[in-house]
């Protein structure tokens, strides 16, 4: 989201109606990396979320150990903060 938000917010200076219409057509000037940086979110989320399934499955045969509940929770924020 950052390449986009520094794309709206980047200041332009044409003065020809023209050359404005041409830069609205071609997105992908602006969101180059995009792709990219979803891919890793998605990576991100993907392993976040298998972690967590994986204590969850855990606690289902016996009670998490203080550190496994505190990853636990470290995990379940992460993944809150990935998904805004």
């Amino acid at each position: 989201m950052n390449v986009v938000q520094q794309g709206w917010v980047a200041p332009i200076y044409i003065t020809d109606a023209a050359n404005h219409y041409c830069k609205i057509q071609k997105p992908e000037e602006s969101f180059k990396g995009v792709s990219k940086n979803l891919s890793s979110l998605k990576l991100a989320i993907a392993n976040v979320k298998l972690t967590l399934s994986f204590l969850l499955f855990i606690e289902e045969f016996r009670d998490l150990t203080i550190p496994e509940w505190n990853f636990k929770s470290l995990l379940e924020e992460r993944l809150t903060s990935l998904l805004h």
